[in-house]
């Protein structure tokens, strides 16, 4: 385990001295004179002291929090696919800013964080209803999350578009933002992450514990249900401090306990430790890949972005090695008494016709509706719009049934 946390902290270290290189043209020496308490005089000395510095700070924190509440997920349910994005997380706490930043934005300083807190544990207790305590170390937690994640996202990108005057800056901060003008959010954020230092006292025995099994569990004592909800509790609480600092950030909580298991972590502690170490040191090198995308392209390219790119075949990958027999029975195609009939398409002609009679041919005037046929320039707007939805409807669903066909 030594060499494993040598290389890791080696690799982060790396990683902040390559920020520092690419992120600044300041010689290290005037680098060092900054931190060392020397005036800033020039436009390039306060973009580093903040902008890059804060950046790396919240990079650090974000990053290491994000792996710890990923190692610690993982642990409690023994699943290797949890993380706060496949628990919905992640869309729950940015839905409910969302509406705090639309319909309360002057308290919003003080209710930020109680806000994102409340949606991530509504979206976590949504998706445990979904498919049970029992059957959270299984792949359909993950389909559960998943279908949560898209549509609270969905709901939280439709509420922004309804208030688009007011609410187009949500979109960057939902996309996963590192960017610092100073430093108030890093200094917002350190005292909210406190809390970790609970999960590294209490986790390591009752995880420990929970590898027997809940009935091993508590046998040893050990109250199984008020300790999973309390560490769950502290662990969403870290996932949404992070998020209303720096929004939505994917798959560093998923990868890196997958991560801190490959190259090593075998007790609880060892991994929830490592766990922070690479989730950080994930976060600097994303970022660090942001940056160079950033340049290359011209414009911006956010870091949540770039963990997405990075991430998702990650989490492919993993969701092929961890299929389990059961998850292959729990996913396979239920049996229904429901037979196709050729009548039926006559019924589905008419209700598709229906639809589009509706959409192509309904006006909404003076707070009614009524039926009546467009004019010139509401005909062009409408009939692409309505066109374009009936094309990826049908092509969505003969997508979802061909993978499915060829899955089961």
């Amino acid at each position: 385990m030594i060499k494993a946390y040598s290389i890791s902290l080696g690799a982060l270290l790396l990683g902040l001295v390559l920020s520092l290189v690419f992120g600044s043209d300041l010689a290290f020496q005037r680098q060092w004179q900054l931190i060392s308490g020397v005036e800033p005089e020039q436009f390039i000395d306060f973009a580093y002291l903040y902008s890059l510095l804060p950046r790396m700070t919240m990079a650090l924190m974000v990053g290491a929090s994000l792996g710890l509440v990923g190692s610690l997920m993982q642990q409690l349910t023994q699943n290797p696919l949890l993380s706060p994005l496949t628990m919905g997380t992640s869309s729950g706490a940015w839905l409910a800013l969302v509406m705090l930043n639309l319909w309360v934005p002057l308290d919003i300083a003080d209710l930020s964080a109680a806000a994102a807190m409340i949606g991530a544990m509504f979206a976590m207790f949504l998706v445990i209803a979904i498919v049970g305590i029992r059957n959270l170390s299984g792949l359909p937690v993950v389909l559960a999350g998943m279908a949560v994640n898209i549509v609270l996202g969905a709901v939280a990108t439709a509420i922004i578009l309804l208030n688009e005057q007011f609410a187009s800056n949500l979109f960057i901060w939902g996309a996963g933002d590192l960017e610092q003008n100073d430093w108030f959010w890093p200094l917002w954020l350190a005292p909210r992450l406190l809390p970790a230092i609970l999960i590294f006292l209490l986790a390591p025995r009752v995880l420990s514990l929970l590898k027997l099994g809940q009935q091993g569990a508590a046998a040893r004592g050990l109250n199984v249900v008020p300790m999973f909800l309390l560490l769950s509790v502290v662990g969403v609480w870290l996932v949404a401090a992070s998020i209303t600092a720096v929004g939505v950030i994917s798959f560093v909580g998923l990868i890196s306990p997958n991560i801190a298991r490959r190259v090593g972590a075998r007790t609880t502690s060892n991994e929830l430790w490592l766990s922070c170490i690479i989730g950080a040191l994930l976060l600097v090198f994303t970022d660090l890949l942001a940056n160079a995308l950033s340049e290359q392209i011209g414009d911006v390219v956010h870091s949540g972005i770039a963990a997405a790119l990075v991430g998702a075949p990650i989490l492919i990958v993993l969701c092929q090695r961890q299929l389990r027999a059961q998850d292959q029975l729990s996913l396979s195609l239920p049996q229904s008494r429901l037979r196709w009939r050729n009548r039926y398409y006559g019924l589905a002609a008419f209700i598709i016709a229906l639809i589009a009679l509706l959409s192509l041919l309904g006006q909404h005037n003076a707070g009614s509706w009524s039926l009546a046929i467009p004019d010139a320039f509401n005909w062009l707007l409408r009939w692409p719009r309505w066109l374009t939805a009936v094309s990826a409807g049908a092509a969505l669903a003969v997508a979802g049934c061909v993978l499915q066909r060829l899955s089961f």
